[in-house]
């Protein structure tokens, strides 16, 4: 734990999840510890894992969240499990604008080796 900022309940020992920030992507990934996969679903963690999510979304930034390789996406409204994400996948967004607003729609892509 390098910030500061964060309260001791952040702690990985503590949270039983450690973050980081994608250096390419920016995207904040979450690994949780395989054997407390609910971990980072309790509270202060899921409420601020939104706040993030929906204040990095416009620059294209997402939260997401890995138990093993399983992957789930925080967004300031929910979640949608991605299932298994492999090494040679990357994910994204792709902004579509409806009469309703802009929506963010989730790209999943094989990366050509």
């Amino acid at each position: 734990m390098t910030e500061s900022w964060l309260q001791p309940e952040w702690k990985p020992e503590i949270s039983k999840f450690v973050i980081s920030i994608d250096p390419v992507s920016r995207y904040m990934l979450v690994k949780v510890d395989p054997g407390q996969p609910k971990a980072w679903q309790k509270e202060p963690y899921l409420s601020q894992f939104r706040r993030w999510a929906q204040s990095m979304l416009p620059a294209g930034h997402l939260v997401i969240v890995f138990v093993n390789q399983h992957a789930t996406l925080v967004s300031y409204d929910g979640m949608t499990e991605l299932g298994v994400v492999g090494p040679d996948e990357l994910i994204g967004t792709k902004l579509r604008v409806t009469p309703n607003g802009p929506v963010y729609d989730i790209t999943r892509t094989k990366v050509l080796a």
